[in-house]
């Protein structure tokens, strides 16, 4: 199946589709994620997954620690740390999201 294809049928299925870094259609399947779903899965990325790991494993043990709370979300700038009883549901949902986030604005 072609990446246009595959997102074509991930769409019609709602499945977050698997969007290759390297398809000619990777800007567009991208963004059209982005719309459709709030996100987007990129596969055969350049990214160092070793990186990628140690700062999952870096914000694990932030959050665990309870560090996150000492930073909480300000309600006029609308950043900081939100906590799960504070995520938004995404558009068109009654559910809210299961997560806690930093949001940083400079």
């Amino acid at each position: 199946m072609g990446d246009s294809a595959r997102v074509q049928n991930a769409r019609e299925k709602r499945e977050l589709p698997l969007i290759k870094f390297t398809a000619a259609n990777a800007s567009e399947a991208f963004f059209d994620s982005l719309r459709q779903y709030g996100f987007a899965t990129l596969i055969s990325h350049p990214l160092d997954m070793a990186r990628v790991n140690r700062i999952y494993s870096a914000w694990r043990a932030h959050f665990v620690e309870g560090v996150a709370t000492e930073f909480a979300m300000d309600p006029v700038r609308q950043d900081g740390y939100f906590a799960l009883d504070q995520a938004e549901s995404a558009i068109g949902q009654v559910v809210r999201d299961y997560k806690e986030y930093f949001q940083f604005y400079q």
